[in-house]
């Protein structure tokens, strides 16, 4: 892991900037993936350790229908759900 000084701020660690200071802030971190196995690794986008927290940040974008945008809740709701990838029902 470096720390998020040594990298190219994007604006998201811009504002995290004015909040922690920069040696807490690491982006682009890599670590084993526990799921895949084989020395496979897994990445997030930033992890803020700030003691006694750490905080993990993982973003996603995906452009909403335009009629999500022009107000049609139920396409909106659809539109979240898959950009976030959020189920309804729990998983075990």
């Amino acid at each position: 892991m470096r720390p998020a000084y040594l990298l190219q701020f994007s604006p998201i660690a811009d504002c995290l900037l004015r909040i922690f200071p920069p040696e807490c802030i690491y982006q682009n971190v890599s670590y084993p993936d526990p799921d895949q196995g084989n020395g496979a690794t897994a990445e997030i986008d930033t992890i803020i350790f700030w003691k006694p927290f750490i905080i993990l940040i993982e973003a996603k974008a995906k452009q909403f229908r335009l009629e999500s945008q022009l107000g049609d809740i139920g396409r909106l709701i659809t539109d979240v759900t898959l950009c976030a990838n959020i189920s309804e029902t729990p998983t075990p």
